[in-house]
């Protein structure tokens, strides 16, 4: 009986313990690698020196020095926006003009191994930034 309860509770606390690392996305991250496959499936994550960061907070925003418009590694813009980060939903909606307009833009928001994944750029082929969180 004793090892049964045991069990349960390794399993229950390596059962919360995923939970909570796959959706720790509060806190600030900064750009670390990004990846552009030339459309055979070669593509890796390549590192980047890049300043960029972008700042997830509480209440559903996001801020950055940074376009998501594109897949931009400069740190010249600071731009703002929303985000949905569940486990039925995972996206970014960051505000983007073209000619004036305002265009509905959604990537998808994505922990990787301890590492925040930004994809759906419009890409023909894939690709993908990978951020490194800096601050909780």
């Amino acid at each position: 009986m004793k090892l049964l309860k045991l069990i349960l509770l390794v399993i229950l606390f390596i059962g919360c313990r995923q939970d909570l690392d796959e959706t720790n996305i509060i806190g600030t991250w900064k750009l670390s690698a990004q990846l552009m496959d030339p459309g055979d499936g070669s593509g890796k994550f390549l590192p980047v020196n890049s300043s960029r960061t972008v700042t997830f907070r509480n209440d559903g925003t996001y801020i950055s020095n940074g376009s998501f418009c594109n897949m931009n590694i400069e740190a010249n813009q600071n731009t703002d926006g929303n985000y949905i980060y569940s486990s039925t939903e995972k996206k970014l909606t960051p505000k983007c003009f073209t000619i004036g307009l305002l265009l509905p833009t959604v990537l998808s928001i994505n922990i990787e191994n301890g590492n925040l994944i930004i994809s759906n750029y419009g890409c023909d082929e894939p690709c993908a930034q990978k951020f490194t969180k800096i601050k909780d």
